[in-house]
């Protein structure tokens, strides 16, 4: 019975262990993504667009009113509603 139970707690702990390590990764990846963001803002305030979409979502919008459309490619792909809004 007590090997049982000593397997099951060792099954826990490493459940436990690979659970926060994947959160703490998690977490330092959305971290990393905020921070390039404020950094690209901070960077570059273009002129901006003044052809936005309103329906599609304030993360595309603020990009395009920022003139991120025509700087980042993948832009196109991703925001096409508020890069082709024209």
């Amino acid at each position: 019975m007590s090997r049982i139970a000593i397997l099951l707690f060792v099954a826990f702990l490493l459940v436990a262990g690979i659970s926060a390590k994947s959160t703490a990764h998690f977490k330092k990846n959305v971290l990393a993504d905020l921070f390039k963001e404020r950094r690209f803002n901070a960077k570059r305030d273009p002129a901006g667009s003044t052809c936005v979409n309103i329906d599609v979502d304030s993360f595309c919008d603020g990009m395009a009113e920022r003139g991120a459309c025509n700087i980042i490619p993948q832009m196109a792909t991703n925001c096409a509603k508020a890069c082709n809004s024209c």
